[in-house]
């Protein structure tokens, strides 16, 4: 068995135990907000906290995959290296505030949601949500299990704050709302206390450096803007084409999409710097190798893990959610294939980004969600929710079939 192999089996190991503590806190807290507070104030929330997460993901600059590189490199000393992507990860988030601010009363009036009169401070979340430079630092010092403490900080926070809530003030959406951006803030201030006083070397910012960052943050920005904030806007189109109830099943859906990409996406995280080296190393038979395990280990956890939420759905999702959504076990089937799908091909993309420059990456990105944006849009208005459904299922199969191929041109 490999070195590279074994490295990446441990990492995933430990973000995998993290992971799975994060989902089940996040389901707790959806199971009881849902039961406690209701179906359609569970929606109304959702809604209000998915604008808030759609303008973080397009305003996320992308730090941790250059900043990895840069403090690999030693391009400059660690504390100016992780001073210059944090300033650019800050800036950016702050622009994301202006344009929530100037947007958000038109953004809800389109999408027929009544309550639009939002709280300022929940605009402070775009930018205590942006973790990308601290976990960047992590993942270099290869301190994994301190991503896990931070976000476990974060959803313990919200899930006990929400019970808090309920026992003293009831049905109170502020207050809600306001342990929504508390927990977050907590992480966040609590990584910089952690990190700043580790950081070795002198400060030196110049300029040039700072457009360096921004230029080997673009290609992974650009991917993602054409690919997270198109998946976060989904919840709209739900919510236009079937309702504030369906809206919150569909977050019920992304709950259970969460404890998947627990699963799958330490795959990514833990093999992307060694998927590098081997890649610029030319150790290609040792490479495939790693991803036909990994592909078969997947596969076989996804398929167990879907066939037992499948077959005890009316058991359990009475119980913790609502009645009402156990008329919902057919969507719920189609999404557990969608999710078996995303993770079994997960170690693939790995392999794609760490191949791929960033051209081809934004054009195949642009092409997959091109083709999904299109079929949203006619599928939705003909099959209402299904049709969402089945337009991400064309989104995941294009995604895997075309990096696969693009994969097998490059490197066989």
């Amino acid at each position: 068995m490999s070195n590279s192999f074994i490295k990446i089996r441990k990492a995933i190991g430990v973000l995998l135990f993290g992971g799975l503590f994060v989902s089940v806190f996040n389901f707790l807290t959806s199971s009881y907000i849902t039961k406690y507070y209701g179906v359609n104030f569970f929606g109304n929330y959702v809604f209000i906290v998915s604008f808030f997460v759609f303008i973080s993901a397009i305003f996320n600059a992308q730090t941790w995959q250059p900043l990895v590189k840069d403090l690999k490199n030693e391009t400059k000393s660690e504390k100016s290296t992780f001073i210059t992507y944090y300033i650019l990860e800050a800036l950016f988030s702050l622009f994301g505030v202006a344009v929530a601010l100037t947007i958000q009363s038109y953004f809800f009036e389109i999408f027929n949601f009544k309550d639009n009169d939002i709280p300022l401070y929940l605009y402070i979340v775009i930018v205590v949500m942006q973790n990308n430079t601290f976990y960047g630092y992590f993942r270099y010092k290869d301190k994994h299990h301190l991503i896990n403490f931070f976000q476990i900080i974060q959803v313990l926070a919200l899930l006990i704050l929400t019970i808090f809530i309920f026992i003293f003030y009831k049905n109170n959406l502020d207050y809600l709302l306001i342990a929504f951006v508390f927990s977050y803030l907590l992480s966040y201030i609590l990584c910089l206390i952690y990190i700043i006083p580790r950081l070795v070397g002198c400060v030196s910012l110049d300029n040039k450096f700072f457009y360096q960052a921004i230029k080997n943050c673009f290609p992974f920005y650009i991917t993602t803007l054409t690919d997270s904030p198109i998946r976060d806007f989904t919840i709209f189109i739900i919510n236009k084409v079937s309702g504030v109830e369906l809206v919150g099943f569909y977050r019920l859906l992304t709950q259970f999409g969460g404890v998947f990409s627990k699963l799958s996406l330490p795959i990514y995280q833990a093999s992307f710097s060694e998927f590098v080296d081997l890649i610029n190393k030319n150790i290609l038979d040792e490479l495939f190798s790693i991803i036909k395990k990994i592909m078969c280990y997947s596969i076989v956890v996804l398929l167990l893990l879907s066939m037992f939420l499948y077959f005890s759905y009316e058991l359990w999702v009475g119980y913790f959610f609502s009645r009402s959504y156990v008329e919902y076990k057919e969507y719920f089937l189609l999404y557990l294939i969608i999710q078996i799908i995303i993770g079994t091909f997960m170690v693939i993309n790995s392999t794609f980004l760490a191949k791929a420059n960033g051209r081809d990456m934004f054009v195949m990105t642009l092409i997959i969600n091109v083709i999904f944006i299109i079929a949203i849009y006619i599928l939705s208005l003909k099959f209402a929710f299904v049709g969402v459904l089945i337009s991400i299922l064309i989104q995941v199969l294009l995604n895997a079939i075309l990096k696969t191929l693009y994969i097998k041109s490059k490197l066989l």
